[in-house]
């Protein structure tokens, strides 16, 4: 019985870490539907919903794909990888806000 019981804690504590995360994921994805309804600029917009995604991705990097224990290079090549990704989407995202007023 004391066998199953230290089992069944050892699985509970190793749960906490992801229910953690999940929470945050939760909150972050209730912020940004939150952020659609509040009148703000386009661009401002955008700009927080970016953010709050790259935080959200980070989030899943770290616990759900287990890239908080690896090697430091590793982690910065993909850190690199995503602010390259970023920088392009910024840079096409004046594009796809003159699409939206073409129609007006």
């Amino acid at each position: 019985m004391n066998d199953s019981s230290a089992t069944s804690a050892e699985h509970s504590d190793s749960l906490k870490p992801y229910m953690g995360t999940w929470l945050a994921l939760l909150a972050l994805t209730l912020l940004e539907v939150a952020l659609g309804y509040v009148s703000m600029s386009q661009e401002l917009l955008m700009t927080l919903l970016l953010c709050l995604s790259v935080v959200k991705a980070a989030l899943i990097m770290a616990y759900f794909m287990h890239l908080k224990h690896e090697k430091l290079t590793f982690v910065v090549t993909l850190v690199a990888s995503l602010l390259f990704i970023m920088v392009a989407l910024c840079g096409l995202l004046p594009d796809g806000l003159r699409m939206l007023t073409l129609g007006r």
